[in-house]
């Protein structure tokens, strides 16, 4: 489901610059909460949730398209 809103979010374009042939950063809101997923040097996305709205990506229009998904989660 993850990987499903990561090729979500670079479909619709809400992504950050490109580093060689991927975008370094990709945006998707899962479960309410806008996530942001990092390029890594070697070629994985590791994704984390932004909590604070003063840290979201400039300028903001960028997260007009940005997915919306539902992922359900398990508590431990």
């Amino acid at each position: 489901m993850l990987l499903d809103a990561l090729r979500q979010a670079i479909g619709t374009g809400c992504i950050g610059a490109f580093r060689g042939d991927f975008p370094s950063r990709a945006w998707v809101w899962i479960n309410g909460v806008l996530h942001e997923a990092r390029l890594t040097v070697n070629g994985e996305y590791h994704g984390f949730p932004i909590d604070d709205p003063k840290q979201y990506p400039y300028p903001n229009h960028r997260l007009e398209d940005a997915p919306r998904v539902s992922i359900p989660f398990r508590r431990l």
